[in-house]
């Protein structure tokens, strides 16, 4: 059960056009400088997109250190990736994209209902016609800095780790990206200078 009085929800969510009309993307390829996590990358995959979105995740945290504030990288977590899988499942059978399920459930009922304790948690949404997981991260950080928004997400100094979902739904990918700080010792108390805090 998350701890009353520090649960802090971000939540953002992109659509994407149905039409896809991009070239294949370069392969993903793990870099040098890129934070190992436990996730298996390689190929096609709906788990190897999810682990790609969390690279490109901690790519954009080191990409803006002054916007991030200095985030640390991002751990995987499987218990997160269970949930937001679980997500884009069923935004897939059931044939709806939100952050709130047909029966008005958010993140924090899925989150509870699978035993998540956390102090601050954050949802991101994309869709879209063959949708790669660079694509996804360029969606999301194609937005306004210093934001409760998808970018403000990928970069919340505050998150520690991160978990993903990814579903390919007729020509859809649908992807949710979990992020969550599970110990208010991990909260950050300094003002973000950069975002005027």
């Amino acid at each position: 059960m998350p701890i009353a009085g520090l649960i802090i929800l971000n939540i953002a969510f992109i659509a994407c056009s149905l039409e896809d009309t991009s070239d294949p993307p370069e392969p993903f390829v793990l870099g040098d400088n890129d934070y190992a996590l436990d996730c298996d990358h390689s190929g096609d995959s709906v788990e190897a997109w999810a682990c790609q979105l969390a690279y490109y995740t901690n790519r954009e945290r080191r990409a803006h250190p002054e916007e991030s504030d200095q985030a640390a990288p991002l751990d995987w977590s499987w218990e997160l990736a269970d949930v937001a899988s679980a997500y884009s499942r069923r935004m897939c059978e059931d044939d709806f994209f939100d952050h709130k399920d047909p029966q008005g459930n958010g993140i924090e009922v899925r989150l509870y209902e699978a035993g998540i304790t956390y102090v601050k948690a954050g949802e991101n949404l994309a869709r879209g016609a063959n949708l790669y997981p660079g694509e996804a991260m360029a969606l999301f950080m194609d937005e306004a800095p210093c934001q409760l928004n998808h970018r403000g997400n990928v970069l919340d100094n505050d998150f520690t780790h991160v978990g993903v979902g990814t579903v390919f739904c007729d020509v859809m990918t649908i992807y949710t990206q979990l992020f969550a700080t599970f110990s208010a010792d991990d909260l950050r108390d300094d003002p973000n200078e950069f975002c005027g805090e």
